[in-house]
């Protein structure tokens, strides 16, 4: 009972404390606010709303008195003004109030303190709002997420995650389903084997980015090569030496149609074709035909093989009764 908030995807996941950003009703008075660094009540320092690191939790009382660090309602614009969401107090709702110029949730202030661009609803440009890149996994306020840890933020990086596919591509979409979008996501398909890797592993094995044509990219697809066994369970080894990822190899091999064997037919040893060289027709086994000096291998199908075979039988014979010996 006396720490009732489980914490799922920040630093403190899997332990239970007094509060979060998200559970805060039990702070009250001099600590109303949730200091998540430690999951403890603590003073404000900053409005509801306002990417306050200890923020006023609720819409009762959304405006931090920064002297006293206790939550109030503004009653006027002293109240307001630096340190707060804006300069003007709106009495109705108790709240310090400002203009939000590009109209993406976040006020101009806001996005100041947060490094956004206040007249751009998309500061960089990715397709994805503001508002939803500085909103933390799970919900609760505003703050500098920085999926990647690589020093920018969301809102300003387009590859958030830093798997290497940009965001614009990845997107809000959640293959997986667990909750956490491709775009913030280390494993969009959930399979074990991180995306960078397996983007990665496509392009050093030169192989196709759907190797098993099923219209979902090899990091997108937990059974990247469609054989029923998922990628989880077939691993990065090479079990076949053949330069390719097991989870990426399938029965033809790196290239299409080519397992790198050996030719499967007399014809191919012949010409250097093979059946499974990419864009080849089947080769022609033919028939045997004939008996003695004019037995042939002939294409079916193509009598021009036949006689060839004939001509040069007959020519044999020729020679042979010309021959004193």
């Amino acid at each position: 009972p006396g720490k009732p908030a489980c914490h799922a995807f920040d630093a403190l996941a899997g332990q239970c404390t007094e509060c979060t950003a998200n559970v805060a009703t039990r702070c009250t008075g001099a600590t109303p606010a949730c200091d998540v660094a430690t999951g403890t009540c603590a003073a404000c320092n900053g409005d509801r709303g306002g990417g306050a690191s200890r923020f006023c939790p609720t819409t009762d009382a959304p405006t931090c008195a920064l002297g006293s660090g206790t939550c109030i309602k503004c009653t006027s614009n002293a109240d307001c003004g630096t340190g707060h969401t804006g300069p003007t107090c709106d009495v109705a709702t108790g709240a310090c109030t400002d203009v939000d110029t590009d109209g993406d949730g976040l006020n101009d202030s806001v996005e100041k303190l947060l490094g956004t661009d206040p007249t751009k609803k998309d500061s960089d440009g990715d397709g994805i709002d503001d508002l939803a890149e500085v909103t933390p996994i799970g919900g609760g306020a505003t703050t500098k997420v920085d999926t990647d840890r690589d020093g920018t933020i969301d809102a300003r990086d387009g590859d958030s995650d830093g798997d290497g596919l940009p965001d614009k591509d990845e997107k809000t979409t959640d293959t997986d389903a667990d909750g956490v979008p491709d775009y913030r996501d280390d494993d969009d398909d959930g399979d074990g084997i991180d995306t960078k890797t397996e983007v990665d592993d496509t392009k050093r094995a030169k192989v196709a980015d759907d190797v098993d044509g099923d219209g979902r990219k090899n990091w997108l697809d937990d059974d990247a090569n469609g054989n029923g066994t998922k990628d989880a369970l077939e691993g990065r080894g090479d079990a076949d030496g053949d330069g390719v990822p097991d989870y990426l190899d399938t029965p033809q091999g790196p290239g299409p149609g080519d397992d790198g064997g050996a030719p499967t037919s007399p014809d191919a040893a012949i010409d250097g074709s093979s059946p499974r060289d990419a864009g080849a027709a089947p080769i022609d086994e033919g028939v045997v035909e004939g008996t003695g000096l004019f037995c042939g291998r002939a294409a079916s199908g193509d009598p021009r093989w036949a006689a060839v075979f004939a001509g040069l039988a007959l020519g044999a014979l020729v020679r042979r009764r010309r021959d004193p010996q």
